[in-house]
């Protein structure tokens, strides 16, 4: 940390309740955002209420330090970046206030997202109508700051036209109210506000012909400063003023929105064509039918659509070259669907060649056919080669019946200078989304970025167009703005003047002396080490891992974008476990990739690689593996934080409490020769004090029993430790530390039930644990020499006719994902690619008609959890789908998110408030149920499961053996019933 960083830190924290951050750490993590830029701040402070606020903005106007306000970093035009502080509104200031259901208003802090926002909203059946792709995870006052839109502008309009009034801290850090106000005679409270109103009333009415008559007059959304919106009569609205101002006028800290009803009826259609000017052509005959959405993508979106899910696929035919999305809202249903037809019906007539899907009104199939524009763009990134779609040009608004000739036009451009591109347009609104096919780190293309950019802002100010239709000016098209207002432009810079004379709010953006360039301050992958760098001793540096596979680690890095999808806090959906308990930027999953891209670039030296601090937030992810299953371009964000965690176990090695959590396995084995004594101790609140300050498992924990004889002793009793030689169905069973140490029955159900099928088991006695637990602490170097013998002994089997089974998820993902990221051996990708979870090599076996269906009806109730590890596996969740095989057995889902456990985690004193507090859906879904068990896959998910209460967890496998007939004391199992410390 750099003095003046050391001494502004301490000058703020000794100011502020909320918190401060000036370390190089916190500063690359908030470099970037969902754009191509970075620019590293001096200082990051997430206040905690607007007296923070304000006495922020009072101590950067002593110090000559520029603010910029920040929601989720999601922007695409690098609004919220800068090099002085960035205040960060997502982490405490992210409540709804208040709600006036009669009068359809809420009052909400910037920084509560709008999809938290429609959910606190939707059980009063209202909603904020605005919908952006990323509205999920997009602040309020993100919307507000550019005026957003969204698909369905037709019949919401903008963030600013739902803005009826704000609190906000103006430029010398006053707090003052805006809202609707006379000029003549003004009210706010303020006397300098006061004097603002006024000057600006007076202004805009003597210059009122220019601003009622904009260039792009027709075009639903502005350019700049919504001049146009605020003056009426003898008010001037002073709310308004601040949608669409980028926070160059002000910070918000507290917004009164106008909120809508859920419409009672919706319905859509998709529309194909052969021809892109069809396309848009139909878009205005939609158009002028009023309705609340029309979507347009081409050939190459939707390629990519059916190339991504196999679902749109079997939806959208080959060689269509665009396609409509249309939607109508109404009271009834049937006459919505009504006018829907009729629009179909006039638009075939046109073109009648038109392909259209059935018009759709169930819930779940509407919103699946509205991720094509809202998740199909955020994967862009995950497609192959150095070249990707990028967005830089992916604003441009131009009237919507000049759409056709504009598109011609555009495509010409990218013709000469031999770019394709993806299209995408709001094409109800005119609003074009056009991302060409670039690599930012090649020099010819970031000159070929240039001239494009000049090129397509030119031929839209020439349509009389406006370059940010929907987004932000921000930093990639500041540099356009003045040449876009024209006339209006000095006007904006005065209004500028009067609220913010210093220009410490947001400086760069709109109004600004020195705008950028689309081709500055670019995020780079790599510098050179500076002297002192090459003078340091040496270290293990990046990467410890084998990254010599199809993608390296700075090809892994860059293909996180920085959308910020893996900050969603949505119910359907798992990542990140532990940022939706804390919400701090360096809990999500970008972070990681921020942090990794910044130590390749040596932006992050090498020695911070090894600080507690970077261990700190590596920590922050526990492994869960949901970010890769759901981030939209499937960045492999554990396999880069297990680079980060082993190169700091490879300096400083593991904590003691880490390193006995991760030879559990050792621990267990000793407590297996005294089973009784050891069941007791883990029962008694004393002895587990005892444990607690020894080993770091938390007291309140409760723990698997020991069995009183192993699994592996069972089944070398039962000569299942010897391989076949016949060419049958046979497999190698992989036995977890629960199934071996703690509960037999789970592996002797497998057997069982793999018996039932006539499928062979094998089950080595030279197999160990699958270390899952010392990688995810990155004590990587230590497991690579641990697992090579039983690596060559796996691969050996399989090369035998043996595939691979586990009944433990954690134990299948290790030998599928992990064993490969250490060694890109032929061995690691042979047992990789034959290996499987067991109830998914049960299902795969009665897709084929081999599964024996002779079950017994079980006359019971059980609530299913669904692993993490389970999911990042199996798509098709197959334990679930074979326990509905079970005549009789009632199967309800928990769909409660994570269990919080991940192994040891849950188990660390440490962890251990975090752990419940991730997996409280889960335990108070075990808690409400009226069903009799619970049932999941993994070991550690069981412990949360019976944390709260006194029904057991049963493995799916163990249902289906007692099912079978084959393994009778599982009702035993069933009906037992318990209130202590230790648990079956």
């Amino acid at each position: 940390m750099e003095a003046e960083q050391a001494r502004i830190q301490a000058d703020l924290r000794g100011i502020l309740d909320g918190e401060v951050f000036c370390d190089s750490l916190h500063s690359q993590m908030y470099a970037s955002d969902a754009s191509l830029y970075q620019i590293a701040p001096m200082a990051v402070v997430r206040p905690r209420h607007a007296d923070d606020v304000a006495g922020c903005i009072k101590y950067a106007v002593e110090n000559g330090l520029p603010v910029f306000p920040r929601g989720g970093g999601t922007g695409l035009a690098g609004q919220s970046l800068g090099p002085g502080i960035i205040l960060d509104f997502s982490r405490f200031m992210r409540r709804m206030v208040d709600l006036d259901t009669q009068n359809l208003q809420v009052r909400v802090q910037p920084g509560i997202t709008l999809g938290d926002l429609n959910r606190q909203l939707a059980p009063h059946k209202l909603v904020l109508g605005i919908d952006p792709p990323m509205r999920a995870v997009t602040t309020v006052g993100s919307l507000v700051a550019i005026d957003a839109l969204g698909s369905h502008y037709p019949r919401y309009g903008t963030a600013g036209s739902h803005l009826l009034g704000a609190r906000a801290v103006l430029a010398d850090g006053q707090q003052v109210d805006l809202a609707k106000t006379s000029w003549h005679y003004p009210n706010t409270g303020s006397p300098k506000l006061d004097r603002i109103a006024t000057d600006l009333g007076r202004y805009l009415t003597e210059n009122k012909e220019t601003i009622s008559s904009p260039p792009w007059k027709g075009i639903p959304r502005g350019c700049g400063y919504r001049l146009e919106s605020i003056l009426e009569d003898d008010q001037v609205d002073l709310a308004r003023l601040q949608a669409g101002a980028e926070g160059t006028l002000s910070v918000l800290t507290e917004l009164t929105l106008k909120v809508d009803r859920i419409p009672n009826a919706r319905a859509l259609v998709l529309l194909l064509f052969e021809k892109m000017e069809l396309a848009a052509s139909a878009a205005l005959e939609a158009r002028k039918d009023e309705v609340a959405a029309c979507d347009l993508m081409d050939r190459r979106l939707i390629e990519i659509a059916r190339e991504l899910d196999s679902r749109y696929e079997a939806m959208l035919p080959r060689g269509c070259e665009a396609l409509l999305l249309i939607e109508h809202q109404g009271d009834d249903l049937t006459e919505v669907k009504q006018r829907l037809v009729a629009l179909v019906q006039k638009i075939v007539r046109k073109a009648p060649s038109t392909q259209q899907t059935a018009i759709i009104v169930d819930d779940a199939e509407r919103d699946f056919v509205w991720r094509l524009s809202r998740r199909i763009i955020p994967q862009l990134a995950r497609l192959g080669g150095p070249q990707k779609p990028i967005s830089f040009v992916d604003d441009l608004s131009i009237q919507p019946e000049r759409m056709p000739d504009f598109l011609h036009e555009i495509q010409n451009i990218l013709k000469s200078e031999r770019v394709t591109a993806t299209l995408f347009a709001h094409a109800a609104q005119g609003n074009v989304q056009l991302r060409p096919f670039l690599d930012p780190n090649s020099e010819e293309d970031i000159q070929k970025l240039l001239r494009i950019a000049d090129k397509v802002f030119e031929k839209v100010i020439e349509f009389r167009g406006v370059i940010s239709g929907e987004h932000a000016v921000g930093l990639s098209r500041s540099g356009y703005l003045r040449q876009q207002l024209g006339e209006l432009y000095p006007i904006c810079r005065q209004v500028k003047t009067w609220f913010d004379p210093d220009g410490i709010l947001n400086p760069g953006k709109l109004i600004t002396d020195a705008p950028q360039r689309p081709i500055d301050n670019l995020r780079t992958d790599r510098k050179e080490p500076d002297a002192e760098e090459l003078t340091q001793p040496a270290r293990p540096m990046l990467p410890i891992l084998d990254w010599s596979g199809e993608k390296s680690l700075e090809a892994t890095s860059r293909q996180c974008n920085g959308c910020g999808r893996c900050r969603t806090n949505a119910p359907t959906e798992r990542m990140c476990p532990l940022f939706r308990i804390s919400r701090s930027e360096e809990a999500s999953p970008r972070a990681k990739a921020n942090l990794i891209r910044g130590l390749l670039s040596g932006d992050i030296s090498g020695p911070q690689s090894e600080s507690d601090q970077m261990r700190a937030i590596a920590d922050l992810c526990f492994h869960c593996h949901q970010c890769r299953f759901e981030c939209p371009s499937q960045v492999d964000i554990p396999r880069m934080v297990v680079e980060l965690k082993a190169q700091h176990t490879a300096t400083n090695g593991l904590r003691i409490t880490d390193r006995l959590l991760s030879r559990i396995d050792l621990l267990t084995n000793v407590a297996s020769r005294f089973p009784r004594l050891a069941n007791w101790a883990m029962g008694n609140r004393s002895m587990r004090w005892i444990l607690e300050k020894s080993t770091g498992i938390a007291m309140g924990r409760r723990l698997p029993q020991i069995a009183k004889q192993s699994f592996l002793r069972w089944a070398v009793k039962q000569k299942l430790n010897r391989m076949s030689r016949s060419g049958g169905r046979k497999v190698l069973y992989v036995v977890d530390q629960y199934a071996n140490w703690h509960n037999p029955w789970v592996g002797k159900a497998l057997v069982e039930v793999m018996q039932h099928q006539r499928v062979e088991v094998y089950v080595p006695t030279w197999q160990t644990v699958t270390w899952m637990t010392k990688i995810s602490l990155g004590d990587v170097e230590r497991v690579k020499r641990l697992i090579v013998p039983q690596l060559r002994r796996l691969a050996d089997a399989v090369r035998q006719g043996y595939t691979i089974v586990a009944t433990e998820p954690t134990a299948a993902l290790c030998l599928q994902h992990e064993y490969p990221n250490l060694f890109t051996s032929d061995d690691a990708m042979l047992v990789a690619s034959n290996t499987q979870e067991a109830g998914h090599y049960l299902w795969e076996m009665h897709n084929r008609n081999e599964l024996e269906l002779d079950f017994k009806p079980l006359n019971i109730s059980v609530v299913y959890h669904t692993p993490c590890h389970l999911r990042a596996l199996d798509i098709e969740y197959s334990g679930t789908k074979l326990l509905e095989l079970i005549p009789g057995l009632n199967v309800l889902q928990a769909d409660s998110g994570c269990s919080g456990m991940a192994g040891v985690y849950g188990l660390k004193r440490e962890n251990y408030r975090n752990s419940l507090r991730v997996g409280w859906g889960l335990i108070s879904t075990m808690q409400k149920t009226p069903a009799q068990i619970g049932s999941t896959e993994c070991a550690s998910c069981k412990l949360q499961m019976e944390q709260g209460v006194d029904k057991p967890t049963i493995p799916p496998i163990a249902l289906l053996a007692y099912a079978y007939g084959r393994l009778p004391e599982v009702k035993t199992w069933i009906q037992a019933r318990h209130d202590s410390l230790v648990v079956p």
